[in-house]
């Protein structure tokens, strides 16, 4: 049986559960939005609590309810993965002869970060990380697969050299051509530094504050209720800037 054919069986044997877990996904999916929403929400409370309109105290519990609701809503996402997986990667692989997968313990051993460098097919890089890894036999060829992230870890900073799916099979050839494959930091918000990124953005919102300090007051404490929404701004924006430099 071919494994197109094996495949479709396995598929029609698992429609009902794969139609419960699209249920499922919406309800997860629409978890999430409301959560996010939810999150900005009380976020937007914590910045009227800056500019004193509420007491400090509820202006604390307004910022620890909007980091609580949004981690939790992120969660639902990464369960909902994790469904996925322990539910149907292992039945659909059994369509596929002679593959096995590899324990998440051991599944940072299947590539080294020695032999990908001796590749040549990547940028610097220091840091490996295997989402999943399989091994197995085609046709009597051996072969090594694994869904990978590459990463060049600063001390402060990290970037995303590569992030997608490593096969490896070997070859009685000698390829003395080498290739390398491009990132995503060509010519986009990889380039430059995240400070420089973040301050050119800031700028407008400094800009609105000095305004708004004017127009309602120009007494000390809201200047510092001004000078710390900023560098809460500050942070949210270098660490949207660090995930868009990681994918």
């Amino acid at each position: 049986m071919s494994i197109v054919s094996e495949y479709t069986k396995i598929f029609q044997s698992l429609k009902p559960e794969l139609d419960k877990a699209e249920i499922k996904r919406i309800k997860y999916l629409t978890t999430f939005i409301v959560g996010e929403i939810v999150a900005l929400s009380l976020f937007s409370g914590f910045v009227l609590g800056l500019f004193g309109l509420l007491s400090p105290a509820i202006t604390l519990v307004f910022l620890f309810f909007s980091l609580l609701v949004g981690y939790l809503s992120y969660l639902t996402i990464r369960f909902y993965k994790e469904y996925i997986k322990t539910n149907f990667m292992f039945k659909f692989l059994q369509c596929i002869k002679d593959i096995r997968r590899i324990s998440d313990e051991n599944s940072t051993q299947i590539f080294s970060i020695k032999e990908l460098e001796a590749s040549n097919l990547f940028s610097t890089f220091n840091k490996i990380k295997v989402d999943d890894a399989f091994k197995g036999n085609h046709n009597g060829v051996d072969y090594e697969i694994a869904e990978i992230k590459l990463i060049e870890q600063g001390d402060k900073n990290s970037t995303t050299a590569f992030k997608g799916v490593i096969l490896s099979v070997p070859s009685n050839k000698t390829i003395k051509a080498n290739t390398i494959i491009a990132t995503k930091r060509d010519m986009n918000i990889r380039n430059y530094p995240t400070g420089i990124i973040a301050s050119i953005i800031l700028v407008p919102i400094l800009i609105c504050e000095w305004f708004l300090s004017l127009k309602f007051s120009s007494d000390i404490d809201n200047f510092i209720k001004l000078i710390v929404l900023t560098i809460i701004t500050l942070i949210i924006i270098c660490s949207f800037i660090e995930k868009q430099k990681s994918m």
